[in-house]
């Protein structure tokens, strides 16, 4: 079996996809599955092994490392299916695995269509799942998107909530549902500075746009004066000088940092430094950065909406709270602030949940599969 996998990102340039890309690419060539990888990085084409896999990164014009942009998307496309075609002549796939539906998956229509694919559907090319800055343009691709969705041999979901709002597209859609993981070897539990009685550390690891409900953090912090807070905010995004001006309107700007993205492999030391990870998310399809704090240890409070839902466990990992709703946020902060032993019970449960259902292995063997059934078949 030779699988083929098409991302238009992939670290270090991206988010959670293209580390899933890397991860799971890595994984399955480890058990012995031959794996090639088309993709980009940047402004320059290069080859390289990714463990045992093969990878093909082709050259973009990206906005930022973090921020693909419609014209660099464009040109993966074109560039990605002159070089799938070249691959073709003297490579035999037996399957395509495409991440996202659109833009990624629109090189289906226009590569060799007896290769049975897979399409892994992530949060943004679902239309209408969040406010994203391509929402319109996936609205008006929806007949694409269908279409793509309805020739694939399956389409998988990182959570039952995305594939469900995929289903409003289309009410006859059928998916698979397979998350996420994350290295916990990289991403463990190092209490460092945790469990200060003067100062309660908050983090929250996101990119700055809307759906990602900051503006509402910043509200409820603003209103805890029952002890000592501070607040890191690492990311950045199209939202990030609004929420300066949020901050120190809500005069909470001498007690929050605003921090640029961090190398992935430096997280783990900011979560160590955290005693409680806050997102208040109202439109992430999974959520990696929870994963990642679950990891770690900590205990979480979230908004209940996305894919969240399927991994907190309310009351047991930490708080779901009502979305969009300041004031919710500020009693599940003020209710974890006030009971360290809480915190770490939670933190606990979170790492042995997290070491037993979201690995990297388990989300590959889920793949697998996929892989065999559908090669069995065709």
């Amino acid at each position: 079996m030779k699988i083929l996998m098409i991302n238009y990102e992939f670290p270090p340039v991206g988010g959670g996809a293209g580390r899933a890309t890397q991860h799971l690419c890595e994984t399955i060539a480890a058990r012995g599955v031959a794996v090639d990888v088309v993709t980009s990085r940047g402004a320059a084409q290069e080859q390289f092994f990714c463990g045992k896999a093969r990878v093909f990164s082709l050259p973009v014009h990206r906005k930022s490392i973090h921020q693909t942009g419609l014209l660099a998307m464009i040109e993966f496309i074109w560039h990605a299916c002159r070089c799938i075609k070249k691959l073709m002549k003297t490579e035999s796939y037996s399957l395509v695995h495409y991440f996202f539906s659109v833009p990624t998956g629109i090189i289906s229509l226009v590569i060799n269509k007896s290769i049975p694919y897979i399409v892994s559907v992530r949060g943004g090319d679902v239309p209408g799942y969040n406010s994203g800055e391509f929402q319109l343009l996936h609205v008006l691709l929806k007949p694409v998107n269908v279409g793509i969705w309805k020739r694939a041999a399956r389409v998988v979901a990182l959570s039952e909530h995305l594939g469900n709002a995929a289903q409003k597209s289309w009410n006859r859609l059928h998916f698979s549902t397979i998350p996420n993981g994350v290295d916990t070897r990289l991403f463990h539990p190092e209490r460092k500075n945790r469990g200060s009685e003067k100062c309660l550390n908050l983090l929250c690891v996101a990119r700055l746009v809307p759906w990602k409900g900051i503006d509402y953090l910043l509200e409820a912090v603003a209103l805890i004066d029952e002890f000592e807070w501070k607040l890191t905010i690492i990311g950045t995004g199209q939202c990030k000088n609004q929420l300066l001006k949020k901050a120190a309107q809500q005069g909470v700007n001498k007690k929050t940092r605003f921090i640029d993205p961090q190398p992935h492999n430096e997280l783990p030391q900011w979560y160590s430094n955290a005693d409680i990870f806050v997102l208040p998310s109202s439109g992430d399809s999974f959520g990696q950065v929870f994963l990642e704090a679950m990891a770690c240890g900590l205990a979480v409070i979230a908004a209940q909406s996305g894919g969240i839902k399927d991994i907190l466990c309310h009351e047991k990992g930490g708080l779901l709270v009502k979305p969009h709703d300041s004031v919710s946020l500020k009693k599940a902060i003020l209710s974890l602030g006030k009971n360290p032993d809480l915190r770490e019970k939670m933190g606990s449960f979170n790492r042995e949940m997290v070491v037993e259902k979201y690995s990297w292995d388990a989300a590959a063997a889920g793949y697998l599969h996929e892989y065999k059934r559908i090669t069995s078949a065709s």
